[in-house]
């Protein structure tokens, strides 16, 4: 499913799982559906990645623009914040072509623990749920899927450390389990 992959980070060594980690030169590394236009990845469904991080700061799983275009529609299912908190984040194009977002947090999720992360992605909502309980029910700037006249986006995992002041030094990673999409009515 994550058949494009980038970086030194990329650990595929354990049959099953696959394992982003940073570098003590604090590289990117990542996996993801490849976004080649707005109409492939996925559109309105569930998305489902089982889980567990270390460290702080620059690990994620989210689903990224399908045409590879940022700001966009980037839906962050899981990113941790400096104090070690996991958190959604929805990004949107502002008008005048700026990244503009929204984070919330994922109070009492403990993201060194393995769980189970989904969204689902509706017309007009975003449900985030950890383990099955739904902790956020978002409104506000949902983008539109490709057939209905946005775009869909591309599922993917990795470290990000451009962000984080270099003070990583290899020590954060990401390990996925499972992956899943599906369309719900």
């Amino acid at each position: 499913m994550f058949s494009r992959a980038w970086g030194p980070g990329v650990d595929t060594s354990v049959s099953g799982q696959l394992t982003m980690h940073t570098t003590a030169d604090d590289q990117d590394s990542g996996a993801m559906v490849p976004p080649t236009g707005a109409g492939d990845g996925y559109g309105y469904g569930l998305y489902t990645f089982t889980l567990k991080t270390q460290g702080t700061v620059g690990t994620y799983a989210l689903t990224w623009p399908a045409t590879d275009k940022w700001p966009g529609p980037e839906l962050d299912l899981m990113e941790i914040n400096g104090s070690g908190v996991p958190y959604t984040t929805i990004h949107w194009k502002g008008d005048d072509g700026s990244n503009q977002f929204r984070s919330y947090d994922l109070t009492g999720v403990d993201p060194s623990k393995t769980h189970t992360y989904a969204m689902n992605w509706q017309n007009d909502f975003i449900d985030i749920y950890v383990d099955g309980q739904l902790l956020h029910h978002i409104t506000e700037h949902v983008p539109h899927d490709y057939a209905h006249g946005g775009e869909n986006t591309a599922p993917g995992i990795g470290t990000q450390t451009w962000w984080n002041d270099g003070a990583l030094g290899g020590n954060n990673w990401i390990t996925l389990y499972e992956a899943s999409y599906s369309v719900v009515a």
